[in-house]
């Protein structure tokens, strides 16, 4: 069984979620819920997953929006979060889901090395970030790590960054985008017009116009191919 979607899900009398037709109970598992646009780079994470005998995967998701609607139903314990995904990326997907699940630990499992979005995803209340060109193992060591409520990164993550993230509170930054900036800006790279994005984010057309001239007066674009290219620099889109 690859993937495990709302309808193959049954609800515990504690509201845990068990999968239909599993034998094992799911107070003795740790849950894992599994966000990845990409279905071969799912099922590689769950050969891994359950390969070890005290977590499961409770449930997959292909998008930011799928995961929030799944999360209501599985309450997932433990989340590997993709980055780069339509619609509701990883970012945002995780800052919602934090306030959703406010005990869920957040692994965001990305190919983007970059300090910004290390930075974005501890602001989001991601407690730990992975490069995927990491082994199994470290995979492994990351949820392990989660599991205690103790940050786990990539080495190749700067340490410097780390340290002012986590031992102190980085001063405000009146230029950084909103998440709804960030939101807005990644559908407008994606080709959505305003009123599609009104539509999508159940917003009047006005305040995505409001958002979307703030976004573009604090990264200095002049149009919309503009926030695209700012969107693909900062990994909001693939290319």
């Amino acid at each position: 069984m690859y993937g495990v979607t709302a309808s193959m899900l049954m609800m515990s009398n504690d509201g845990q979620c068990m999968i239909r037709g599993g034998s094992r109970p799911p107070d003795r598992l740790k849950r894992v819920m599994i966000v990845d646009d990409h279905v071969l780079v799912r099922r590689g994470i769950r050969a891994i997953i359950e390969a070890e005998s005290d977590w499961e995967v409770c449930a997959e998701a292909e998008s930011g929006q799928e995961a929030l609607a799944l999360a209501r139903k599985v309450n997932p314990e433990f989340v590997i979060m993709d980055v780069s995904m339509p619609q509701v990326g990883g970012i945002d997907a995780t800052a919602q889901l934090r306030r959703l699940l406010p005990a869920v630990e957040v692994l965001i499992l990305t190919m983007h090395e970059s300090d910004e979005l290390v930075g974005q995803a501890l602001r989001a209340g991601a407690r730990g970030y992975l490069l995927k060109s990491e082994s199994d193992t470290k995979l492994v060591e990351a949820l392990e790590a989660l599991a205690k409520h103790k940050p786990f990164f990539s080495p190749g993550v700067s340490e410097t960054l780390l340290k002012g993230f986590l031992s102190s509170k980085a001063a405000a930054d009146p230029k950084r985008l909103t998440t709804r900036e960030r939101q807005i800006v990644k559908l407008v790279a994606e080709g959505n017009t305003n009123k599609k994005i009104a539509t999508f984010l159940n917003v009047s057309i006005k305040t995505v116009e409001t958002h979307r001239s703030s976004a573009m007066q604090k990264i200095g674009a002049k149009s919309s191919a503009d926030l695209t290219m700012y969107a693909a620099r900062n990994s909001l889109i693939e290319i």
